[in-house]
């Protein structure tokens, strides 16, 4: 469980520094996952990033910002980065989800929200991209029959709510439940991605997380009833952050 202690103390170097560099660094099969709209309102992702680059080679930034939300309407998250995050290799998908933090970040610091105002997501245009972006993980990588795909999608779950920074809690209701359906999933692995993505939603939301604590209460049960060692390592990981 060596990763999750990296994920704690890199989490908690990320929370500190947010307001200070926008570059700092940081993630069933059912069809009945809550679909994100614009109406209603890692495996282990660590490791340290200092440039992160888009697929077309250079910097994350306003360009890609720009053509995500041109292309909101298509697909928000460009082809060659979903290509990564349903990849076999661990590296590619970190490395994609990498770059939807990026994007999420330039977008929010490039639309100047306000982490103090009721409602961030009232900026319409960050609004769409951010739950369209959530809205294609869920339903397209987080309920995928390929297994690699699920955890690509959770890997870029809390990639996007790391990204969002002191607005994540403004998007729990979109962000929490394709995590918590995962922690049912056939495969060990992916519960165990499933229980490092809520680690790292909860790190960056922080008492905001309490509104859902029945939905977290009963996944922890299930996560501390696994028969992986790994899932269960992860949740009492887990279970200490929230009671932090």
């Amino acid at each position: 469980m060596d990763e999750f202690e990296d994920s704690d103390r890199l989490s908690r170097r990320n929370v500190q520094q947010m307001t200070a560099s926008p570059q700092s660094n940081r993630y069933r099969h059912s069809t009945n996952v809550p679909v994100a709209t614009a109406t209603p309102i890692r495996g282990s992702y660590f490791g340290g990033a200092t440039a992160v680059m888009s697929s077309a080679g250079v910097p994350a930034g306003r360009s890609v910002v720009a053509d995500a939300v041109a292309s909101t309407q298509q697909a928000p998250i460009q082809h060659t980065i979903q290509r990564a995050l349903g990849d076999r290799s661990y590296d590619k998908r970190k490395n994609a989800a990498l770059e939807i933090e990026s994007l999420v970040r330039n977008l929010t610091t490039e639309n100047n929200v306000d982490s103090s105002s009721p409602s961030p997501m009232a900026n319409s245009e960050k609004n769409r991209v951010v739950l369209g972006i959530i809205n294609q993980l869920s339903k397209e990588f987080c309920t995928s029959m390929n297994s690699h795909f699920r955890k690509g999608g959770l890997i870029g779950i809390a990639a996007v709510g790391i990204g969002l920074m002191y607005d994540a809690h403004h998007y729990l209701d979109f962000l929490l439940p394709p995590v918590l359906l995962c922690f049912d999933d056939p495969e060990s692995r992916v519960r165990y991605y499933a229980c490092e993505s809520l680690y790292n939603i909860v790190k960056v939301t922080r008492t905001h997380i309490l509104k859902y604590f029945n939905q977290l209460f009963d996944g922890l049960c299930k996560l501390f009833a696994d028969v992986d060692m790994n899932v269960k390592n992860g949740a009492n990981l887990l279970d200490r952050l929230i009671k932090d």
